[in-house]
């Protein structure tokens, strides 16, 4: 199984490479500014440094973790899409994403930081100098809480989650719309494993209890939907920016649509578990 894995993961990170090129025209389109074009690349960059590490894991036979480090991937995926989801908010967006998202983290930051300072013995503050760095100003704490009261600080925060930036999609039709609904429960899944709670320790040891055959079924196919899901969230990017900058979508779906091997592989992955886990009666 771990030759099936590498070479699923292998293959996967060429159609990545593939698809990078595509997003160029997104990088130097004259409908975003150049600091929104920034932004844009570094959100990209994140999300193609995570799905690497994504598929490096899946190689090396650690599907569960993989599946951690998709998440971060998902949610890097949906704010892409949120920023450039509605052409009307697009300032707004990018403000509350840079900015106000920035200071209200800094004063959680800030916070933090001056607990571990007051809690750690008064001749350690050599060990502490990088806490030090994070504390704010009482002028710059003050003007963030009073531009960011409490309340409006939960709201942002709660907007951009990744259950408000669903709600928001699903609601307006914006974005993924109604599409990102459906990614919900994989997400909520892999929370589980994430956060190490009692299903999420069972859901992985149950696996290692199974016969041979089921475990290495259910590994190959955990593994094929982590990697599809890495080629796709790459393609929603794309989709949504290209929709953005009014450009045809018909490259995106022939690269993801052009019968090369590694989706033949995704296939049999899924096909062999449902015929080991749900054979027909």
């Amino acid at each position: 199984m771990t030759a099936a894995l590498t070479r699923m993961a292998d293959l996967a990170d060429a159609k990545l490479y593939s698809l990078i090129e595509l997003m160029q025209p997104v990088m130097t389109s004259d409908r975003l500014t150049t600091e929104q074009r920034q932004t844009i690349n570094w959100l990209s960059g994140a999300c193609i440094r995570s799905s690497g590490s994504t598929l490096l894991l899946i190689g090396f036979g650690r599907v569960w973790d993989a599946e951690i480090v998709s998440r971060s991937v998902f949610e890097a995926t949906m704010k892409f899409c949120h920023l450039l989801g509605d052409e009307t908010k697009i300032c707004e967006r990018f403000f509350e994403y840079e900015q106000s998202l920035s200071d209200i983290a800094a004063l959680s930051d800030h916070q933090k930081a001056q607990l571990v300072i007051d809690l750690a013995p008064a001749e350690s503050e050599a060990m502490t100098a990088p806490m030090a760095e994070l504390l704010l100003s009482e002028e710059k704490a003050d003007q963030i809480r009073n531009q960011y009261p409490r309340q409006l600080r939960r709201q942002l925060k709660s907007s951009w989650g990744l259950t408000g930036l669903i709600q928001t999609m699903v609601s307006s039709g914006e974005g993924l719309g109604g599409v990102a609904s459906g990614f919900s429960h994989g997400y909520a899944m892999s929370s589980h494993v994430a956060h190490a709670d009692f299903i999420g320790i069972g859901m992985v040891m149950e696996r290692e209890y199974r016969s041979d055959e089921r475990r290495d079924a259910a590994n190959l196919g955990h593994a094929a939907r982590v990697i599809s899901d890495q080629l796709w969230y790459f393609a929603f990017r794309l989709i949504i920016a290209y929709r953005y900058i009014d450009r045809p979508r018909k490259q995106i779906f022939e690269l993801m649509k052009d019968g090369s091997e590694i989706w033949e592989l995704l296939e049999d992955a899924q096909r062999q578990f449902f015929e080991v886990e749900y054979p027909d009666d």
